[in-house]
């Protein structure tokens, strides 16, 4: 490889950032009380996903009631 190099100039790259180092880092938006579709499309918004888990409420059928982790929650994001 190196011969096949030769002569060609030698390009400097920046430093870079920690967010791409390490990836940005989002925060659980507030999704309570929200119907499931929306919530799902907020957490999208922001590069999450989430499930959901049906439990007993006096709240309408598909309200999201609370969020695992809890709403403004630091997370690492992953790759969209």
């Amino acid at each position: 490889m190196t011969s096949a190099l030769e002569g060609e100039p030698i390009e400097q790259f920046e430093q870079p950032s920690n967010e791409v180092q390490s990836g940005a880092t989002v925060i659980v938006p507030n999704v309570s009380g929200m119907s499931l579709s929306n919530a799902q499309a907020a957490l999208a918004e922001v590069g999450l996903s989430g499930g959901a888990t049906t439990v007993a409420s006096p709240q309408p059928d598909g309200t999201v009631l609370y969020t695992s982790p809890v709403l403004g929650r630091a997370l690492g994001q992953v790759s969209r």
